[in-house]
């Protein structure tokens, strides 16, 4: 995947001699750029080419253009909107049916995270996706993510997470995902929900209203949305033999319209009766109903002598059922022949048979079936018991808090802590749980209802709201992260924190060393797990457990060489590889043999050193005042002569310049042939619009401007130039050894420098300053460089920057004399401060 940007209508444009360049951002072999009234043009090693057709753009504004792996270009235009597409040397064809409809322009740079997918940040909305053919297929909107609305930039990682710049927050997002989260209505917000699968789609209640996941016609997004409903409050919602009904407080409520069946009864549960696709199990307060939908009502048998309401309904074979309770307790009926319910035996269990106080569903697995325990596990009903299931076991599962049965071999279950498991069914027939995209879902809550459609999509309800999940997507391969040791401290004390090379360690025997280690993968980093070991240089000893924890203490080191590493495992369990450092434990001096040997050799010296310290003290001390009073000496020379802001010399080094120097350049040029370079090139520089800048960003930002044109002024110039801070934001700029007739040259080329110049401030505006400049030569006349002097050289500069600031700014203008030194009048001692008014024509613009 690659992609370009080209500006937007509010981008500052850059003149070139074709028309207005807008500004780009490639990652293509060879760039595109997009010349306004030109085209869209490749460039080449011979410059801008219009491609082929190109020119169709020539006066349309270009949002986003991407290239596909197999050369397929597609661009977005604003104005007008539109989508167009071409390969390489063909020319560009505009998609109208493509209408775009759905995408809130302006957008800023595309990018193609997969065939066919377009994806595009909206400057003031959120993240629209588009297919191939310019459909709005899916939305990202800022409120989803909690942050204020205006997508300003995209990239994806390295492990395929989509990185969004909203206006005031950053965040990372899975797509392609197979996780999708459709937050729930006001209405039904923050309640316990449960799913079923309807004529209307998936489907959810509260109280008597249904709500159904249906796109919105508005957004083309799916929601929970209200539908019309004629029911009392639903209990449950269950589509028995193709037709959907409602358990609700007034019986059972057909929703395709008809007559309840039961209104006197609350109804909690709705089951198909085994091989009869005529009639119905109804579970209710303390009873149980066996229905049948007939044209003029309902026939309806009713049994009520449970002593509990009817939870959960599961029908083993034709003379047998169980019903389950809320309080731990189940009941089974023995019915008569062909089904008789009212002939059926009752034979209830509770606690005595080994059930737990609290609600218990049925499952049915092959021929047998499973009690499930809420916040518990399942149980299986053996001689008259209830124990724990083998097939299903605890130690797998943990406490469920739901659990559906994909298949007869699998199993999905949910947690208090919000954990999904998958359990798959091993050749002993024990379910396992095994890896899947389930351990990648975070941050919903607690799942409190599953819901699987025949072609595998699963629909959890959790905290967070309703969410899809389909294993069939397939994910773009990440690439694995290297795990990183980011910190070493010693007894508290930091010996090494960041990124890159870990330095090797050295510390003392018996200190307490801590290193710290982060693997950089966003995809779900809490699912992160790390393992480490200390071991000798040639050792092999034991890695610890797999842990999510991030740091490992080691305390009373022994002495030797030793190298600590350290292995991750990313969420999906991708390897790390091994980070590693070597770590030297030295042991005390004091058990070292040199340390006896030194210890001597120290006492003998001790009576030496005392006799040569003094004179040594103070030779030192001589040594040490000459030394400072010629440092502050030469800072004070430094502080007098140096701008403190931008580190330039200041008016004070010119004059000492002008003094050392002057004499050398006169002699210089009153020799110099005409097309020697022998002049002083002396420019006059004035930032444009400088007090603008402080006025609406402070002072600090001038001070960063100033400071940024310093800096660009210094990489500019060449070795022997010199530059001057005369105050505020005046420069003088001295060319040494140049020509008067490049001075014209050299001051475009400094205009040019400061205006490419973008100063980024600390609030994140960015600043492109400007400047005007003045320029002249001296000595004015080689043959009589005395007869004026570089101070009236600057003014000279001087005059020419007014001239400049008043034609527009962020231009050069420069002056040289006009007329022969023979002809000036200089009769008057006061000649030079005349010359202007008596010779209008004594200067020449260049």
């Amino acid at each position: 995947m690659a992609c370009m940007a080209v500006a937007s209508s509010g981008s500052s444009p850059k003149t070139t001699s074709n028309g207005v360049l807008a500004p780009i951002s490639c990652w293509f072999a060879q760039p595109y750029i997009k010349e306004m009234h030109v085209g869209l043009s490749r460039v080449t090693g011979d410059g801008p080419k219009l491609i082929a057709g190109g020119d169709v753009f020539a006066d349309i504004n270009l949002s986003t253009l991407v290239e596909s792996a197999d050369g397929r270009i597609t661009a977005v235009t604003s104005e007008p909107q539109g989508l167009w597409e071409w390969s390489q040397g063909k020319p560009p064809t505009r998609n109208t049916a493509a209408t775009m409809q759905g995408v809130a322009f302006p957008v800023g740079i595309g990018l193609q995270p997969l065939p066919g997918r377009l994806v595009l940040p909206e400057e003031n909305g959120g993240v629209a996706i588009l297919d191939a053919e310019g459909m709005l297929q899916e939305r990202i909107e800022a409120s989803d993510l909690g942050v204020a609305p205006g997508a300003q930039a995209m990239m994806f990682d390295r492990e395929g997470g989509l990185w969004v710049a909203w206006r005031s927050a950053l965040s990372r997002i899975e797509y392609p995902s197979r996780i999708s989260l459709f937050t729930m209505p006001d209405a039904v917000y923050g309640e316990s929900l449960n799913l079923a699968r309807t004529q209307l789609g998936v489907t959810t209640w509260r109280g008597p209203n249904l709500f159904v996941l249906a796109p919105n016609a508005q957004s083309a997004r799916w929601a929970l949305q209200q539908q019309a409903s004629r029911t009392p409050v639903i209990m449950n919602l269950n589509s028995v033999n193709g037709s959907d009904y409602a358990a609700t407080i007034q019986g059972l409520w057909p929703l395709d319209g008809g007559s309840p069946a039961l209104p006197t009864d609350h109804v909690l549960e709705i089951a198909a009766v085994a091989n009869d696709p005529e009639r119905i199990w109804a579970g209710l307060r303390n009873g149980i109903a066996l229905l049948q939908r007939k044209a003029g009502g309902w026939g309806v048998t009713l049994r009520k002598d449970v002593s509990f309401e009817v939870i959960s309904i599961q029908q083993v074979d034709a003379r047998t059922l169980w019903l389950s309770s809320r309080v731990g307790r189940v009941a089974r009926l023995s019915l008569g022949s062909a089904g008789d319910l009212q002939a059926a035996s009752i034979l209830e269990f509770g606690q005595e048979a080994g059930l737990p106080k609290a609600a218990i569903a049925i499952e049915k697995l092959d021929d047998r079936l499973l009690f499930l325990v809420d916040r518990g596990g399942f149980l299986e009903f053996q001689d008259g018991r209830f124990v724990p299931s083998a097939t299903v076991p605890l130690s797998e599962t943990g406490a469920i808090v739901v659990a559906k049965f994909i298949d007869p071999m699998q199993l999905l279950a949910t947690d208090a802590s919000g954990s999904i498991r998958l359990l798959k069914r091993d050749i002993a027939g024990v379910f396992r749980v095994q890896r899947s995209v389930f351990d990648d879902i975070t941050g919903i809550g607690i799942s409190r209802s599953i819901l699987v459609d025949p072609d595998g999509v699963v629909w959890l309800a959790a905290d967070a709201g309703v969410v899809r999940v389909d294993p069939r997507i397939e994910l773009p391969k990440a690439k694995p992260q290297q795990v990183l040791i980011r910190e070493v401290s010693n007894n508290e004390t930091p010996l090494f924190a960041g990124a890159g090379s870990v330095p090797a360690v050295s510390v003392n025997a018996g200190s307490n060393l801590r290193l710290g280690y982060a693997l950089p993968s966003y995809r779900a980093p809490e699912m992160n797990r790390y393992r480490s070991r200390i071991r000798t240089v040639d050792g092999a000893e034991d890695w610890s457990q797999w842990s999510n924890e991030t740091h490992r203490d080691f305390t009373n080191l022994p002495a030797g060489a030793f190298v600590f590493e350290v292995e991750a495992l990313d969420a999906t369990g991708g390897s790390s590889g091994i980070a590693s450092v070597p770590i030297t434990v030295v042991a005390p001096w004091y058990q070292r043999s040199w340390a006896v040997i030194a210890f001597w050799v120290l006492a003998l010296a001790l009576v030496w050193m005392g006799v040569q310290w003094r004179l040594r003290a103070l030779r030192a001390r001589s040594a040490e005042l000459e030394r400072l009073v010629a440092a502050k000496t030469e800072a004070l020379h430094i502080a007098a002569t140096t701008d403190p802001l931008t580190g330039l010399c200041n008016r004070h080094r010119f004059s000492e310049w002008i003094h050392d120097e002057i004499a050398a350049i006169q002699t210089k040029a009153s020799a110099a042939k005409d097309d020697d370079a022998v002049d002083l090139f002396v420019a006059a520089i004035d930032l444009d619009h400088f007090k603008l800048v402080n006025d609406q960003h402070g002072h600090a930002a001038g001070d960063a401007v100033l400071k940024a044109v310093a800096n660009r002024l210094l990489g500019f110039k060449r070795k022997e130039d010199l530059i001057f801070r005369f105050g505020g934001e005046e420069f003088v700029y001295l060319g040494i050894n140049c020509h008067r007739n490049d001075g014209k040259i050299l001051a475009e080329q400094i205009i040019k420098a400061i205006a490419l110049l973008n100063v980024e401030l600390d609030s994140g505006v960015l600043i492109q300053p400007t400047a005007s400049l003045g320029w002249s030569v001296y000595p004015l006349y080689r043959e009589r460089p005395e007869l004026f002097s570089l101070d009236f050289v600057i003014t000279i500069a001087d005059r020419a920057l007014y001239l400049a600031k008043q034609e527009g700014r962020n231009q050069a203008c420069g002056h040289l004399p006009n007329l022969a030194v023979d002809l000036l009048d200089r009769a008057q001692a006061d000649w030079r401060s005349r010359v202007f008014s008596r010779h209008p024509d004594f200067l020449k613009r260049v």
